[in-house]
C-alpha cells in the first residue's frame, strides 16, 4: 500500500470551521487562508491544503457580487442563472479525471458531523452521488439532497483526490492513523443544531439546550457514542503523534447573523435578535443565553471525555484544548458594546463581530462602497471572514505558546479577503431586501419555504434555506 508523506507536520480533520469554508462555499483559495494553514504558514510548516479545481457547487458571495440592484425587488428576488452555474459546477466534478495530489493535510469538510471522522470515505461519498444523480444531472436539483450532495462532492474528492483504489475507503481518522502527523488539528461537533441556532435563529428542543446542539447530525449513532469513538482513536494513536490540538465550540450568541433587536442590554443580553441573512423569525435573548450555557457545558463534556479517553491510554499529555468559546467572547463587541474588543487592523481598518455593513465613501474617479462596521464574520453571518480565520489561527497559537506575528497575520488576512478590502455594495441591498421579508412575515404578508426542485425563479430567501442544509445534518 502506498502511503504518501509519512510523519507529515500537520494534518487537519474537523468540518467548514477546520476546512476554512466563508459564506457557505468551499473552495481552493478559502481552504488555502484556513486558519490552520494560517498557523503552519507562520512555523513555516509544510502543509497542503485542498485544490478543489473549481467551488464545491456553488460561490455565494460570487453570486451575490452578479446581482444587478436594479433588477431585484422583496416580492421578486432571485439569482439569475444560479442553477445554470450549479448543474455546470456538478458535471465539472463527474467529469473530472484523478488530481496529481495523492492526499491532503487539510481532510475536513463542510457540514461533516462528529461520525464523518471515522465513517466517510472517498467511496462512500461517491455512492451518495452515484445514488442521487443517477446518471442525470437534473436529479442533482432536488433539494432534499443538496446538503448530502455538496459533502459527498467535497468529500469523493478532498479524501482521495488521486482515485486510488487502495485509498478509497480511508475516513480522515483512517488517514491519520496511516500517516502520523506530527500535530493534529481537530474541530467539529457544530452541524449537531449549533448552526442551527446561529443563522436561523432556530432552537430544535427549546425544553433542553444541549439537546438542541447534540442531535445525531445524520445517519450516526447518538452524539456522545460518536465522540467516544472519536476519543478512544485519538487516545490509541502512536507516540509519532506529538501533539493533538481540540479546538472547542465557540460563543454562538456572538456570531455576526443574530444581532441585537436594540441597545438594551440585559446579562450581557439583548431581548431579540434578527437572523440577517435568513427571513426566520427573531429570537429571543433569554432563548439565546441557555444555548451559550449549553455550549459551555457541552465544550466541559468534551473535554472530560476526550482527557478520560486519554488518561486510559497514558497519552494525555499531549491533548490540548483550546477555548474557541473565549475566543468569541473576547471579540463580542456587539453583545458587549466595549469598543476594547474590536480589532484594528490598521490605521483605516477596524473590525468586529456585527453583521457586516457598507458606506459609500466618496473618491476619485468614482465613489466606492467600503466595510463600515463587522468584518469579523463572512456573508454568512456564520462562518468567519479571513480576518476572523486569522484571530481563531492567532488564539491557536497562544494556547500552545508558539510565537507568531499576530499584527502582520491580521493584515495580510484582510488584505486577501476580498470581501473586507473590497466590500460589495450589493450584499448592503441583499441584506436590506431580507429585513423586509422578515417584517412582511411577522404580519403574515410573505410565507415561503422550498419545495420541489431548485429552479431559476426560485425566490432567494427559499435558495438560502436550501443552501443552508450543507450544515444542518438532521
Amino acid at each position: 500500500m502506498s502511503i504518501p508523506s509519512p510523519h507529515p507536520k500537520l494534518m487537519v480533520i474537523g468540518d467548514s470551521l477546520a476546512q476554512g469554508c466563508r459564506s457557505l462555499s468551499v473552495d481552493a483559495t478559502l481552504c488555502s487562508q484556513s486558519w490552520s494553514a494560517r498557523v503552519a504558514a507562520q512555523q513555516n510548516w509544510a502543509f497542503q491544503t485542498p485544490r478543489h479545481p473549481r467551488p464545491v457547487l456553488f460561490d455565494l458571495e460570487r453570486e451575490i457580487r452578479r446581482l444587478n440592484p436594479v433588477n431585484a425587488a422583496a416580492s421578486d428576488f432571485n439569482l439569475g442563472g444560479f442553477v445554470g452555474r450549479y448543474l455546470e459546477n456538478i458535471k465539472g466534478w463527474e467529469q473530472d479525471g484523478p488530481a496529481a495530489e495523492e492526499c491532503f493535510d487539510n481532510l475536513a469538510l463542510a457540514g461533516a458531523a462528529v461520525g464523518d471522522l471515522y465513517q466517510r470515505t472517498a467511496t462512500s461519498s461517491h455512492k451518495f452521488i452515484e445514488d442521487t444523480l443517477q446518471g442525470d444531472l437534473m436529479k442533482g436539483l432536488q433539494i432534499s439532497k443538496l446538503g448530502d450532495l455538496h459533502i459527498s462532492v467535497n468529500g469523493r474528492y478532498v479524501l482521495n483526490p488521486a482515485k486510488k483504489a487502495e485509498h478509497a475507503d480511508k475516513s480522515m481518522l483512517d488517514w491519520v492513523e496511516a500517516r502520523l502527523p506530527e500535530n493534529l488539528f481537530v474541530q467539529i461537533g457544530h452541524n449537531h443544531g449549533l448552526f442551527e441556532v446561529g443563522f436561523s435563529a432556530s432552537i430544535s428542543n427549546p425544553n433542553d439546550p444541549v439537546d438542541s446542539i447534540t442531535q445525531k447530525g445524520g445517519n450516526f449513532e447518538p452524539y456522545w457514542t460518536q465522540w467516544q469513538k472519536v476519543a478512544e482513536r485519538l487516545a490509541r494513536l502512536p507516540a509519532d503523534v506529538k501533539q493533538i490540538v481540540v479546538v472547542q465550540m465557540g460563543k454562538v450568541g456572538a456570531v455576526g447573523n443574530l444581532m441585537p433587536a436594540s441597545d438594551e442590554r440585559k446579562n450581557g443580553y439583548a431581548p431579540a435578535y434578527e437572523p440577517t441573512f435568513s427571513t426566520h423569525p427573531r429570537l429571543l435573548g433569554t432563548q439565546l443565553a441557555p444555548i451559550d450555557e449549553a455550549v459551555v457545558k457541552v465544550n466541559g463534556m468534551i473535554k472530560d471525555l476526550l482527557f478520560k479517553a486519554a488518561k486510559a491510554a497514558g497519552t494525555d499529555q499531549r491533548l490540548v484544548i483550546v477555548n474557541a468559546y473565549q475566543l468569541l467572547e473576547d471579540a463580542d463587541y456587539k453583545n458587549s458594546r466595549q469598543v476594547s474588543r474590536r480589532i484594528r487592523i490598521d490605521s483605516d481598518a477596524t473590525i468586529d463581530n456585527r453583521y457586516l455593513d457598507g458606506s459609500l465613501q466618496f473618491g476619485w474617479p468614482l465613489p466606492k462602497e467600503k466595510l463600515a462596521r463587522g468584518g469579523f464574520f463572512s456573508v454568512d453571518g456564520m462562518h468567519p471572514s479571513g480576518v476572523g480565520y486569522a484571530v481563531l489561527a492567532s488564539g491557536v497559537m497562544d494556547a500552545l505558546k508558539i510565537q507568531h506575528d499576530r499584527a502582520a497575520l491580521l493584515e495580510q488576512a484582510y488584505q486577501e479577503d476580498r470581501l473586507l478590502s473590497d466590500y460589495p455594495a450589493e450584499l448592503d441591498m441583499v441584506v436590506g431586501l431580507l429585513a423586509i421579508l422578515r417584517k412582511a412575515m411577522n404580519v403574515g404578508h410573505f410565507d415561503h419555504s422550498p419545495m420541489g426542485d431548485l429552479s431559476e425563479s426560485m425566490h432567494f430567501a427559499d435558495l438560502l434555506r436550501v443552501l443552508k442544509t450543507v450544515f444542518v445534518r438532521k
